[in-house]
Parts: structure tokens; C-alpha cells; sequence
């Protein structure tokens, strides 16, 4: 009998909730916020992460590393903010757990101006 086996590498899910997930950029491209991060395991270390926000050539943003509460939820660690440059649309960020089992949780969050 075959027995199916769970995956060797870091897996992935979607049910992640950022507050507010809706950001007004400056006009330039730029942006800053802090928020709440939902729908991750509790009281677990979450590592920081960089995302493109524009075309391709190094525009990015950064997220700060923090650990999740008792809920699930990474607050009051998390900030993340763009180059000047970014462009309008839905982005995903990846929270990557720094311990096993390594899971990567996403998040979808919307710039526009």
C-alpha cells in the first residue's frame, strides 16, 4: 500500500488577512504603513521579507520580522514601506515561519493612488 508523504520544503497558504490591505500611495510611488497581520499559527516567529512593488529594476519593500500573540496575529512589528516608484496594483507577501514545520503563509495587499 502506498502511503502519500507531506512535502520536504517550506508549503504554502492563503488564508492570511492583512489590515487595511488597501494603501494610498504618495504620487511619486512611495508609501508607508503599519497594520495587523491575521491568520497565522500563534505565538510563532515570522521572518522579514522584501517584495517588488514596480517594474522590474529594484523597486521593493520591506517587511519587519516580528512573532505572532496567542491569536495568530503579527501587530505592532510589521511595517513595510515602497521606493519611490512602486505602481498601482495587488501584491502578495509571503510570511515565512523561521522554525519548523516552515510553512509560508500569503497576504494580498492593494496600492493605488
Amino acid at each position: 500500500m502506498c502511503t502519500p508523504t507531506g512535502p520536504t520544503g517550506p508549503v504554502g497558504n492563503g488564508n492570511v488577512v492583512i489590515t487595511p490591505d488597501d494603501i494610498t500611495m504618495n504620487l511619486d510611488g512611495t508609501f508607508a504603513t503599519s497594520f495587523v497581520v491575521t491568520g497565522l499559527p500563534p505565538l510563532t516567529p515570522i521572518a522579514g521579507t522584501t517584495f517588488s512593488c514596480g517594474p522590474p529594476g529594484g523597486l521593493s519593500g520591506t517587511v519587519l520580522a516580528g512573532t505572532t500573540d496567542a491569536l495568530g496575529r503579527l501587530q505592532n512589528t510589521l511595517s513595510f514601506s515602497g521606493a519611490p516608484g512602486c505602481v498601482p496594483g495587488t501584491y502578495p507577501i509571503v510570511f515565512s515561519e523561521t522554525g519548523p514545520p516552515f510553512q509560508n503563509f500569503t497576504g494580498f495587499f492593494t496600492l493605488h493612488f
